[in-house]
C-alpha cells in the first residue's frame, strides 16, 4: 500500500475529463482547489467516506445538492473524473452552490464556533474543579 500523496490543484485548466482521469491514473489521490481562479458557486464536492461520521457527511452535501459521494471500492479514474465532470455541467447543482454560497456569505463560522467553545466551561487536570462548575 503507497503511504505517499499526491496532491493535485483543480481549476479552469484541470476540468475536464481527460485531464481529471490523467491526473487519477498517474497516483493522484488528493485534490485541492485553486480558488484564486473560480467562483465559488464553481466549487462542488465528491467525497469517498471512509468510517465514522464521513458517511452522514456525504450525505449532506447530497443532501444540499452541492455534490455527490462514492464508495472507496468506486474510485476509479474512470469514476471520478465522469463524476465531476457531470457534477460541472449540472446547471441546478450549479446555482444550488450559489443558493449556499450566499447562505453563509458574511458568516465567520470559525470564528463563531471558537467563541461558543471558549465560552463553555473546561474542565481537565489543569484546571481546578470548582463546585459551580459540577453544578453543586
Amino acid at each position: 500500500m503507497r503511504k505517499t500523496k499526491i496532491i493535485c490543484t483543480l481549476g479552469p485548466a484541470t476540468e475536464s475529463e481527460g485531464v481529471l482521469r490523467e491526473m487519477i491514473e498517474a497516483g493522484a489521490n488528493i485534490f485541492r482547489l485553486n480558488m484564486s481562479h473560480a467562483p465559488h458557486d464553481w466549487v462542488r464536492q465528491i467525497v469517498m467516506p471512509f468510517a465514522h461520521d464521513q458517511l452522514d457527511n456525504a450525505n449532506r452535501v447530497v443532501k444540499l445538492g452541492v455534490g455527490r459521494w462514492i464508495e472507496p471500492r468506486a474510485y476509479r479514474a474512470g469514476n471520478v473524473a465522469r463524476v465531476m465532470t457531470g457534477m460541472l455541467g449540472d446547471e441546478p447543482m450549479h446555482r444550488r452552490c450559489g443558493e449556499v454560497k450566499a447562505k453563509f456569505a458574511g458568516v465567520d463560522g470559525v470564528g463563531e464556533a471558537c467563541e461558543l467553545i471558549e465560552s463553555m466551561p473546561t474542565i481537565n487536570a489543569l484546571t481546578p474543579v470548582r463546585e459551580e462548575m459540577l453544578g453543586r
